[in-house]
């Protein structure tokens, strides 16, 4: 058909009838030649066919072999007629002389040349016949299998595709140009393109037409037609763009980022820290490289591929900003790129740091730092640098840091720590040089830190913080006056309220809200003395060495002022607020009578506060004069030194600032003097008016020499004014010891004497007491008895008259004594009055009342006798020490030996004395106190509550055991009382040793409490930064940036709303 198809050139027709033919003959012979062969592979073999492969492989075989393989199938075939043994073996035997036949001896390879050199022959006339007349074979095959085209002998002109190579890309249109070249060319074209005919469009050119084929997944063939004439059928290759297929990027960011890792799916731009690992997963089946190209590079970094290259992977870690785009590239087509993608990296910056210092300007104890830290990423450290300069030091100490703890790991936090400066070892003059930083957690580069400039605090000169504690008790001292004049007043609105009841008229509720209120205002009065107070002691503890003995006093004013406002007078206050209108003018007469007693009381208390405020002031005055006084005179020693005969002027010029120093030095002990003159009851002051004045004579002499080059005679004359200086020192140093030396023997020989009064008076007080008991009611005798009892009341008063005049020297002496004083006086004038009235029921009661207040004075005043005693022996041994009787600690121990020595008692009731009560009375008063020392420093304690209550419990019932001594009441109540609360006392000693809190241990100074505990003025701000902890320092939300910053920013609104 190939050799008809180019002798004849057949139309489309036959060509397409030759193609038919072609197939099913070829079918047709296939299926013959195939059919029997392929059927016998596939069916099982019956007995039949092993015999025929049987007779055919023995034609290859010697006879008798043959033989033996057709007797092995009939043996197999058949049953053993005798022994199966024998036929196995004959089995056995015949495939013995089969076994050594192999089966490429039956193959007959010289009967196969025969047929292998006809085909060979064959292939080689057509191959010779290819070569020779190339067109023989190819074309009328090309005709054939392409029988729908038209193929023509001979055109008249030339299809010509200008655009070459002329192929089509897999998926895109194909734009093409072809020309006609030659004569009578047509002027129209078509495209026989998949079974349509489509017009080509001319160009501008002549006899040039463009076309555009429609995209296509596989090669196809095509054909022009120009004028009837068709060019001849080509086969349009097929071409594939080498492009991307999948991406997928996988972001790993540093591990110091604490970030999650991210997968991103498609290309776009990037946003990263600086560090990460960038991953691109890439998948193409046409591309034979892809690879990433960056911006600043002119290389392409390939990725790596896979076995069967269709994935790609490149990994690159990311430190700068660029951009990247993928290249994909194959042997057909060009390298192709990428649209340019940008890559922004964001550095890690150093954090931001923004600090506010907030003073200490009342104790110069500490300073707050209020700073605001952020980062990028995540914070790192803070730390505060300081180094000291010493005043008159030359150099700086050791660098110093203390860390500043934050919570690391955010992005932002607020800090307020709290710098204690008086850790520090500062005196006056010092400065502090000191800067703040905080750094990163730069896991790249190492931690970056920011610093804010170095700054510098002074600790203030010392003239500036006496000034500045003369200042604070000046004001405390006005306090108290304020405090007096309320005081007074109140005492006015009570009395008009009192001749109101007594006159019968009604109380009216507004007068009653006026005084209410000017007891409140005085509250508010005594609270703001109390605050004072604190301030004035904190300062004195902060800028200076406190002696302990005026550690003492401030101890003993502050607690004064403590008990200054009684917390019943609230409890009359609201009861009298809620029943005003119930109460009788008899009840009201009561209450006012309570309140006034109140008033009183409190007034004088607040006397004796005013003065002991002014004899402090004068002594704090005169201790820093006598130090001034001594350190001056080291100044003039110092002086005196460097006088050698040179640079007089300048020595001139000292000693004229030092002479000013002196002169003011000396207006102030004018003041001081001043100042004892207006106190009641004080010396008057020595200021040793001949030793200044040669003091200065000497100093003036000093300074004239050192004008006229004197200097040998300056010297002199500077040495003796330093000498006149330290005597002055030491004078004024005498006349204090020695006055404080006879207040206090004249204080014990009062206490002495008002001791044995009151005592006399007890005694007499329970001798009226039993006689009246005796004497039947209404009887004559009475009369003698209430005589005894009115001389009892005055003495009560002279009594109280000396109390009140000692509390003014004594400050111990406090408020309870005053309260007590009070009291017995109160309870005898009433015994008496009831016996005016005739209330003989009552009198007894009065009289035990009276009797007992004058005990429980009596045991206060002892207890106020040692303590004076104590402070005698301190002020002459010079040391601190304890008293014989005082011993500390073994609770159980000294309350088993009380409770022995009451239980004696209680059964000789008739051989009590009123001193062993008295005494039994004041140890119980010891074991209390130090019981309610020792729970004030558990106040606070977490995991203490237990034995908290167990120690209250234990106080309360010791002071009802006081109360029984004192009135004598030695029953089964008080005993039963004692056995229970020894074995509870044991148990908490225990407890208390057990958690180091030793009853026998020294209990803190206030002095040391003062420099453990944070400071006052430092409460409130504590507070507030708790509150603004609880609120801001929650647990972050994990947010993009953008809402992360649009949270900072509403915090910041509301933090500014709360200030």
């Amino acid at each position: 058909m190939i050799l008809l198809e180019y002798l004849a050139w057949f139309s489309s027709t036959i060509r397409g009838v030759f193609l038919a033919t072609f197939f099913v003959g070829s079918t047709g012979i296939l299926l013959f030649f195939v059919r029997k062969p392929c059927w016998d592979l596939f069916r099982s073999l019956d007995q039949a066919d092993y015999y025929r492969l049987a007779i055919s492989l023995g034609h290859h075989l010697p006879k008798e072999h043959a033989d033996a393989l057709i007797n092995v199938l009939q043996l197999q075939n058949q049953a053993p007629e005798h022994s199966l043994e024998l036929w196995q073996a004959a089995i056995e035997e015949k495939q013995a002389f089969l076994k050594q036949y192999r089966w490429e001896e039956f193959i007959q390879l010289s009967e196969l040349k025969k047929s292998f050199f006809l085909f060979l022959g064959l292939f080689a006339v057509l191959g010779i016949g290819q070569i020779t007349f190339p067109n023989l074979f190819r074309k009328p095959s090309l005709r054939i299998w392409n029988y729908s085209f038209h193929y023509p002998k001979e055109l008249p002109f030339d299809f010509v595709v200008v655009n070459q190579p002329f192929q089509a890309v897999a998926g895109e249109n194909t734009e093409f140009l072809v020309e006609l070249r030659g004569k009578n060319l047509p002027s129209e074209m078509f495209l026989h393109w998949d079974g349509e005919r489509i017009s080509l469009n001319p160009t501008e050119k002549a006899h040039q037409f463009r076309g555009v084929i429609p995209p296509i997944q596989v090669e196809k063939w095509m054909q022009f037609e120009a004028g009837g004439y068709f060019s001849e059928p080509q086969l349009l290759p097929l071409v594939h763009r080498p492009g991307l297929k999948e991406m997928t990027i996988h972001l790993i960011y540093p591990s110091y980022l604490k970030k999650t890792n991210e997968t991103i799916h498609q290309a776009i731009p990037l946003k990263i820290p600086e560090g990460t690992i960038v991953r691109w997963d890439m998948t193409s089946e046409s591309a034979q490289q892809l690879g990433i190209q960056f911006q600043n590079k002119s290389t392409v970094d390939w990725a790596s591929p896979n076995l069967l290259k269709t994935n790609y992977q490149l990994t690159r870690t990311i430190s700068q900003s660029t951009s990247y785009q993928v290249v994909a590239h194959n042997a057909q087509m060009p390298v192709q790129k990428s649209v340019m993608q940008p890559i922004e990296v964001i550095l890690d910056q150093k954090p931001n740091l923004q600090t506010q210092w907030l003073e200490d300007t009342l104790y110069y104890r500490f300073r707050v730092l209020n700073a605001l830290i952020e980062d990028d990423y995540a914070l790192g450290q803070m730390r505060l640098g300081y180094q000291i300069k010493r005043k008159n030091a030359a150099g700086f100490s050791t660098k110093k840091t203390q860390w500043i703890p934050i919570q690391t790991g955010t992005k932002r936090f607020e800090v307020e720590y709290i710098w204690r400066l008086d850790s520090l070892g500062l005196q006056p003059g010092d400065q502090v040089h000191y800067r703040v930083e905080v750094s990163d957690q730069d896991g790249l580069h190492g931690p970056k830190w920011t610093q804010t400039s170095m700054q510098i605090w002074e600790f203030p000169e010392l003239k500036r913080l006496e000034q500045k504690m003369d200042q604070q008790a000046d004001q405390a001292e006005k306090q108290v006056l304020n405090s007096l004049q309320k005081a007074q007043n109140m005492k006015q609105e009570i009395n008009e309220l009192t001749k109101r009841v007594q006159l019968g008229k009604e109380v009216d509720l507004k007068a009653l809200q006026e005084v209410l209120d000017k007891e409140t205002a005085l509250k508010k009065t005594i609270d703001e003395l109390k605050k004072m107070q604190e301030q004035w002691m904190g300062q004195q503890m902060s800028f200076q060495q406190v002696d302990p003995t005026w550690m003492k006093k401030m101890e003993n004013l502050q607690k004064m002022i403590s008990q200054l406002w009684d917390p019943d007078m609230e409890k009359r206050r609201d009861a009298l607020l809620k029943n005003w209108e119930k109460e009788s003018a008899t009840l009201w007469q009561k209450h006012l009578d309570q309140m006034r007693n109140q008033g009183k009381n409190m007034e004088r208390e607040l006397e004796r506060l005013q003065q002991f405020y002014q004899e402090l002031k004068v002594e704090k005055m005169l201790d820093e004069s006598i130090s001034r006084w001594k350190e001056l005179a080291k100044k003039q020693e110092e002086l005196s030194e460097k006088n050698n005969g040179k640079n007089e002027q300048d020595l001139a010029k000292q000693q004229e600032a030092l002479n000013k120093e002196v002169e003011e030095e000396r207006k102030k002990l004018d003041e001081i003097a001043q100042e004892k003159k207006e106190i009641p009851g004080e010396q008057d002051l020595d200021k040793e008016e001949k030793l200044q004045e040669e003091m200065e004579e000497n100093l003036d002499n000093a300074k004239e020499n050192l004008e006229n080059k004197q200097s040998k005679q300056a010297e002199t004359n500077q040495k003796k004014a330093a000498e006149k200086m330290k005597k002055l020192a030491k004078k004024l140093e005498e006349q204090q010891e020695q006055q404080e030396s006879m207040e206090v023997a004249l204080n014990l020989a009062q206490l002495r004497l008002l001791m044995e009064d009151l005592l006399q008076l007890s005694f007499d007080q329970e001798r009226i007491m039993k006689a009246y008991k005796k004497i039947p009611a209404g009887d004559v005798a009475v009369r003698q008895i209430a005589q005894e009892q009115n001389k009892l009341g005055e003495m009560a008063i002279i009594l109280e008259d000396s109390l009140i005049s000692l509390g003014k020297k004594l400050m111990p002496l406090s408020q309870t004594i005053t309260k007590e004083t009070a009291n017995m006086k109160q309870r005898m004038q009433e015994a008496s009055r009831m016996m005016k009235e005739r209330k003989w029921d009552i009198v007894p009661v009065r009289q035990q009342e009276a009797m007992a207040a004058t005990n429980q004075l009596a045991v206060l005043l002892s207890d106020l006798l040692r303590q004076v005693q104590d402070q005698a022996a301190q002020a002459k041994s010079g040391k601190k020490g304890k008293s014989k009787g005082n011993s500390k600690g073994n609770w159980g121990q000294r309350q088993q030996q009380l409770n022995q020595k009451a239980r004696k008692m209680g059964l000789q009731p008739m051989m009590i004395t009123n001193e062993e009560l008295i005494k039994m009375a004041e140890e119980q008063a010891q074991i209390r106190q130090e019981m309610e020392q020792k729970l004030n420093e558990l106040q606070g304690q977490p995991g203490n509550q237990g034995l908290q209550k167990s120690l209250s419990d234990l106080i309360k019932d010791m002071d009802k055991n006081e109360s029984d001594l004192v009135n004598k009441r030695l029953n089964n109540s008080m005993q039963q009382r004692q056995d229970q609360m020894l074995p509870r006392l044991m148990e908490a000693e225990k407890a208390l040793k057990e958690q180091g809190e030793d009853p026998k241990r020294e209990s803190k100074t206030a002095l040391q409490k003062w420099k453990e505990n944070p400071p006052p003025n430092l409460a409130p701000f504590l507070k507030r930064q708790k509150e603004n902890r609880d609120l801001f320092q929650n647990v972050p939300v994990e947010l993009l940036p953008y809402y992360q910053q649009k949270v900072m920013q509403y915090m910041e609104k509301i933090k500014q709303k709360l200030k």
